[in-house]
């Protein structure tokens, strides 16, 4: 789960969808699905990790609407 605000490490987007296309090589058949809570996630950088990773994206706009 994140906030979808990358601070520390690899921070652009183009690089993280790099680092998952990497790490999908060494571990293939696998889907990466993506949450973003609240108003204030980045949902371009969420939307771009779900792609590159063959899942999908999810706004959750409150904790509540999760059941």
């Amino acid at each position: 789960m994140t906030d979808g605000l990358a601070n520390e490490g690899i921070t652009s987007i183009d690089g993280m969808v790099k680092a998952l296309h990497a790490s999908k090589k060494d571990v293939p058949n696998t889907t990466l699905y993506t949450f973003g809570y609240g108003a204030d996630h980045n949902a371009e950088l969420l939307k771009n990790l779900s792609e590159a990773g063959s899942g999908m994206y999810y706004f959750i706009e409150s904790i509540d609407t999760i059941p």
